[in-house]
């Protein structure tokens, strides 16, 4: 049953003279359902994604956006851009759909091309995003924004520079009213208006009838696909060790000492330094089905609840994460960027966590990291804002999430008329939290030292609406699943005081932690060790380094 259902037609050719896109929404009580659950109802291993958040690591963020049944895919590596295109008339999602290529040597204007500026017809209480493109944009994609900044021939992962999918529709989970809506896109500017409206219409009650309805797996009561680990009732392997790792102990250990070289001779201030660990996916041995990344998301999701929660499939890899961190967020010409650095774990109650805050704000080594943070975000934003209008509307206050205490700053600004929020993201990007100060030349060092392409790890996940919209955030605790493959980066930042054993045991201890987020998910038993555990992943790839007992 629905509680609001879609404009009419009518309405929709009326709307069509004054908007490039209409919205048409139906919604539905929902107050028994889950994102996942629903998500999981519609899924048909296709591209796909997941978006959710939980405010300081404690509160549920409001919305929940979830897409199925792609529509449109873009991939952007080695200079080309590749676009699969599914016809309005076809239902599902064909990998064998045919790829157009166009050159595209700069992935962000190979995104702005994929989703171009709309403009969308106001409608009263809709959420932020309403439709457009959700996907990664890797690390990598940085040597095309700045070409002193070379780009390592190595590349294990082999994940594309830029990965984008738009679907039919977005689902919204609304968990301040309880409800869930299915958003279509309808563009005016495409012929058979009417058509694509019936089309439209039907697919918005399908997609809420169909999450409310329990699958067969459900109605069988199998754990697979339903269960927390979401692969079946064995119980698979632990991890082991990794069959891949980038650097090892010595070579890290080595990298370190290197970059500690280059901030005493005065070239960096900090060298945020990572190095990946490579596992094979674990397989349930009573179904043979290996892990997959919703799986992962659903474990992640439990012991490290983050405001960035992140699962995107597309046609040649998973990502999963929950970061922190706010990249860049523009709405209009509202520029926002969230600087994170300082941290302390949580208190046992609430009077041992104030004195830790209070510790936090004191420690004069964490306000000396988090203002140079502060002000390179201000210069970020500072080359596309409007003059005068970059301020800082909330300094070095303590946030509390799930596990640890930050210290966070909000940096704002408003965008110059003649950009866009792609011209503001190349500026932020990549963030300076994974990779130092100066940006450019610490970059520079982290190419030479780690020697393969980042892939994914420190570059951006999030949206980007027809309505020019853009939410993203740093993509850190993060898996990458390819290939049979878990692929983990893990960092931290190299200042002059840095000892290089201890940075390496950061990375190791962040690694171990996403590791047993992969074992939850696969269903392997907890075992007593003196390791890392979700605290550990909650500590920030820059800002633990001072912050460390």
């Amino acid at each position: 049953m629905t509680t609001a259902d879609p404009i009419s037609l009518a309405q929709a050719q009326r709307l069509a003279a004054n908007a490039d896109t209409i919205l048409l929404r139906a919604t539905r009580p929902a107050d028994l359902e889950t994102p996942i659950g629903a998500f999981l109802r519609l899924d048909d291993g296709g591209p796909a994604y997941l978006l959710e958040s939980v405010e300081g690591g404690e509160r549920l963020g409001r919305y929940s956006f979830l897409g199925v049944g792609p529509r449109r895919l873009l991939e952007v590596r080695d200079g080309v851009a590749r676009i699969q295109t599914r016809p309005v008339t076809e239902p599902t999602y064909s990998p064998d759909l045919p790829i157009e290529t166009v050159h595209a040597e700069d992935p962000l204007a190979a995104i702005r091309g994929f989703v171009p500026r709309r403009r969308v017809q106001p409608t009263e209480g809709m959420p932020r995003f309403t439709g457009g493109a959700v996907g990664a944009l890797a690390y990598d994609a940085v040597s095309a924004f700045e070409p002193t900044v070379p780009l390592p021939e190595r590349d294990p992962v082999g994940v594309p520079k830029a990965a984008f999918i738009e679907t039919d529709l977005v689902l919204v989970f609304d968990h301040l009213t309880h409800t869930l809506s299915a958003i279509a896109s309808l563009h005016t500017d495409a012929p058979n208006l009417e058509g694509r409206y019936r089309i439209a219409e039907a697919a918005i009650f399908e997609a809420l009838e169909r999450t409310s309805r329990p699958t067969a797996s459900e109605m069988a009561g199998s754990r697979a696909r339903t269960a927390d680990g979401a692969v079946g009732v064995g119980v698979a392997p632990a991890l082991g060790r990794p069959i891949e790792t980038s650097l090892g102990r010595d070579e890290y250990i080595h990298a370190v000492e290197v970059a500690k070289d280059a901030i005493a001779a005065g070239e960096a201030i900090q060298v945020v330094l990572a190095r990946r660990q490579s596992f094979e996916l674990p397989t349930d041995p009573a179904t043979g089905v290996a892990l997959d990344g919703i799986g992962l998301y659903r474990a992640l999701r439990r012991v490290n609840p983050s405001p960035y929660l992140f699962f995107t499939r597309t046609p040649t890899f998973e990502v999963v994460g929950a970061s922190p961190e706010l990249l860049l967020q523009a709405e209009g010409d509202r520029l926002t960027t969230h600087p994170i650095a300082g941290t302390r774990p949580r208190g046992a109650d609430a009077r041992e966590d104030a004195l830790l805050a209070e510790e936090l704000q004191r420690d004069p080594k964490e306000r000396a990291e988090h203002v140079m943070l502060v002000d390179l975000g201000r210069n970020d934003l500072g080359r596309v804002a409007r003059a005068g209008t970059v301020s800082v509307s909330k300094y070095m206050e303590v946030e509390r999430y799930s596990h640890v205490l930050h210290l966070v700053s909000h940096v704002e600004a408003r965008l110059r008329p003649e950009l866009d929020a792609l011209d503001a993201l190349r500026s932020v990007f990549p963030a300076g939290t994974l990779s130092g100060a100066p940006k450019i030349r610490a970059m520079q060092l982290i190419a030479a030292a780690e020697g393969e392409r980042r892939g994914l790890y420190g570059g951006a996940v999030g949206y980007l609406g027809y309505d020019g919209n853009l939410d993203t955030a740093i993509t850190i605790r993060s898996a990458v699943l390819k290939d049979g493959q878990a692929h983990i980066h893990t960092g931290a930042g190299i200042v002059a005081a840095s000892v290089p054993e201890k940075e390496f045991e950061e990375t190791e201890h962040k690694a171990a932690a996403l590791r047993r987020a992969i074992e939850m998910a696969a269903g392997v038993p907890e075992a007593p060790r003196a390791g890392a555990d979700a605290a550990d992943l909650e500590a920030d790839e820059v800002h633990e380094v001072e912050a460390r007992p």
